[in-house]
């Protein structure tokens, strides 16, 4: 195992000397040893020890309690505090600067060794949290990026009131951040019912652990109306108490153009449906030109005609037939 290394800040040299040989004798790498808070500051900045010993009361003007918060803020290292000063006052501002412990001069080595051992421990586990903590946020910070120029609208919502969302759905609905910030989601839906109908089927969905999935017609802030393909999930399995993650992908022209499809398709339908054609091979009397119906029937040219297209006849004579009916002097 490493040898852990301490930095000891003590303003009366033969204690400092004492603690410094008991120590190195216990194992423990104790360099030097300081006698300010400055030096303490400058100390822990260059050694980056493991675990500081700081005494509370120390010449010059920073006292330990100083330092060690200083100390803390810039380097976070774990600093257990001697002192022979233990009134309530002295104890209240040591606990500000989140000390991993707490020593009465003098004190036995034993009792030294637990509280060096037992601070050790909690420095390494808090670096552990710190480095964790640390790369959240960097993946968090990543995920920002990502949500941010995503194009499909995200929203994080709890008991339906909107807690985040991301840029794409503001463009999506035209809303700003501020607008929507705390409202409920009802502002994104085009009437009660629309709203009531998923809040029912998302919710129920949701808690049963499934990823709900569904296409429905939304409303942005102008009023105007856009279909989105939704799909919502809780944070947590199926647990909504944290709340939920929406994703919004508007198809609205997509939608338009099978709406238009469909609308003309409907009227070439109906046009198609006015029209009676003929069409095929149809048998017709070579002398008095009938026409052989589908039935076997022989119908006169004009009725087979008008019933099988939207024509309609007026009789008339053409000049060459009246000349044979009515002789020469016909004019029609």
């Amino acid at each position: 195992m490493d040898k852990k290394r301490l930095l000891l800040v003590e303003d009366e040299a033969v204690t400092a000397m004492d603690l410094q040989s008991n120590l190195t004798r216990l194992g423990y790498g104790v360099p030097t040893f300081v006698a300010t808070g400055e030096e303490a500051i400058r100390a822990a900045a260059e050694l980056s020890p493991d675990l500081i010993l700081m005494d509370i009361t120390l010449a010059g003007p920073m006292n330990g309690i100083e330092a060690a918060e200083v100390i803390r803020t810039a380097h976070a290292i774990p600093v257990v505090f001697l002192s022979a000063h233990a009134d309530d006052e002295t104890l209240g501002l040591a606990k500000r600067t989140e000390p991993f412990g707490y020593l009465p001069k003098p004190c036995g080595l034993d009792t030294l060794v637990t509280t060096i051992e037992v601070a050790l421990f909690k420095g390494e586990a808090d670096a552990r949290r710190r480095k964790a903590e640390e790369q959240l946020r960097a993946v968090l910070e990543q995920q920002k990026v990502v949500l941010a120029n995503i194009g499909v609208g995200v929203l994080y919502s709890q008991a339906r009131n909107i807690l985040w969302a991301n840029p794409s759905l503001l463009r999506m609905f035209g809303y700003a951040s501020e607008e929507i910030q705390g409202r409920d989601t009802e502002l994104l839906y085009p009437d009660r019912e629309t709203y009531e109908k998923i809040g029912r089927e998302g919710y129920a969905a949701m808690a049963e652990g499934t990823v709900f999935k569904t296409e429905t017609r939304m409303r942005r802030k102008d009023g105007s109306a856009l279909w989105c393909h939704l799909v919502g999930q809780a944070v947590e399995g199926d647990d909504l108490k944290n709340g939920s993650i929406w994703l919004f992908e508007d198809f609205t022209a997509h939608r338009q153009l099978e709406e238009e499809r469909e609308r003309l398709i409907g009227e070439l339908q109906d046009a198609l449906a006015k029209v009676k054609q003929l069409s095929g091979f149809i048998p017709i009397c070579a002398s008095c030109k009938k026409i052989r119906d589908d039935a076997g029937y022989w119908q006169q040219l004009e009725v087979y005609i008008r019933d099988h297209s939207e024509a309609e006849f007026s009789h008339g004579m053409c000049p060459d037939c009246g000349k044979k009916w009515y002789g020469e002097h016909y004019r029609g």
